[in-house]
């Protein structure tokens, strides 16, 4: 899903709505979204085990990662949900 089209579904519900993150694709918990974080990279590890959350290189450097962390090439531009 992209920022677009998760605005167009947001935008059919009123503004005082909740927004609720499942745990997993099973419904095995839920949680509220806590906060939307900017740009990191997605890389797709297969279609039934999800992916890989990276920061960018400056983002990753500044949270620890180390000075010779490079993002992945084969990573996707993402936000993140977090409950």
């Amino acid at each position: 899903m992209t920022v677009g089209e998760l605005k167009e579904e947001l935008g059919k519900y009123p503004d005082d709505i909740l927004v609720v993150l499942s745990k997993d694709e099973e419904g095995n918990g839920f949680s509220l979204v806590y906060q939307i974080d900017g740009i990191g990279y997605y890389v797709q590890e297969s279609d039934c085990q999800g992916g890989e959350l990276y920061p960018s290189t400056e983002a990753g450097i500044k949270e620890g990662w180390g000075e010779d962390y490079v993002q992945p090439t084969d990573g996707k531009p993402c936000i993140v949900l977090w409950p």
